[in-house]
């Protein structure tokens, strides 16, 4: 018996000498991540909750050829955001597959399939078999150069189709969420404005503009549904479109875009090279050194 302790010990002591699994995933999941290219200005971007966008930054950017730099991101974070992006594609890809209507490509044969429903298996009387994979498709505003990806639209039976934001969220924050958060409503009734603007009339007429959903997926288990009186990992709020209410957000694209095209130079959006945005901000001291006055053409 002591022999076998002794050799079990020996073992186990061995197996702790050699690299963690944890130490392995944690060298591989920490990083850096590029930014997007501010070449496109996007919903998300002008939305942005943290610091807020500014016109005069993506600018100066421009002007001094240079490129938002790219963002750390710990293990934590990225296991947050890889099960974010997992969850929805499992809700358009797998769970939705059926009903929602978006871009779908075929990864071998690259066809591409627009403001479609699941298209066929199988063409060219049957001898050739597709692997369709969900795309979100893409309304680029025509005066301010604003971009929106929709998540998905669906058909909820009341003839027009329905525009969906879907967002997962921590198990907490879920089980007290009691109405859709600012950003994701704003951004919602940005959509919406977005593709009265930018769609095709024939598209337009297919979709319901008054209103969108915002759907919720835990990252949990769920808690009990009290419309449906059962435990669900899902919640859905219905938005009202309201076109001055993102008028600024707008705006604020509108401003850089005019100087792209020729116009003068955005003024500044913070009040000093101390407040916080500026503290994170790459072109802060170009900003704020006097060679580039607001409203100056470049």
């Amino acid at each position: 018996m002591a022999i076998a302790l002794k050799f079990l010990k020996k073992l186990q002591d061995d197996h702790l000498s050699q690299r963690s699994l944890i130490e392995l995933l944690d060298k591989r999941l920490a990083g850096p991540e590029a930014a997007r290219s501010h070449k496109e200005v996007h919903v998300s971007t002008v939305t942005d909750d943290e610091l807020g966008f500014c016109s005069r930054q993506y600018a100066l950017l421009d002007v001094l050829e240079q490129k938002l730099p790219p963002k750390y991101i710990n293990a934590a974070t990225r296991v947050a955001f890889d099960n974010g992006t997992a969850l929805h594609d499992l809700c358009r890809n797998k769970w939705l597959r059926h009903d929602v209507i978006g871009m779908w490509k075929c990864r071998q044969c690259k066809d591409v399939r627009h403001f479609s429903k699941l298209p066929p298996l199988k063409t060219d009387g049957g001898t050739h078999s597709h692997e369709w994979e969900y795309h979100e498709e893409e309304f680029v505003d025509p005066a301010t150069k604003i971009t929106g990806s929709i998540d998905f639209f669906v058909d909820l039976g009341n003839g027009k189709l329905t525009v969906v934001e879907c967002k997962s969220i921590d198990k907490d924050q879920f089980a007290t969420l009691a109405g859709p958060m600012a950003k994701h409503r704003i951004r919602t009734q940005m959509y919406l404005t977005l593709i009265e603007r930018t769609a095709t009339k024939a598209i337009k007429d297919q979709i319901d503009l008054s209103h969108g959903r915002i759907l919720y997926i835990s990252k949990g288990f769920g808690k009990k549904h009290i419309e449906f009186q059962k435990v669900l990992p899902l919640k859905e709020f219905s938005v009202s479109r309201n076109d001055e209410a993102v008028d600024k957000y707008f705006a604020m694209g509108q401003v850089l875009h005019d100087f792209r095209k020729g116009g003068g130079l955005p003024p500044l959006t913070c009040g000093s090279h101390q407040d916080k945005r500026a503290k994170e901000c790459g072109v802060c001291k170009a900003c704020f050194s006097g060679k580039y006055p607001a409203g100056v053409k470049l």
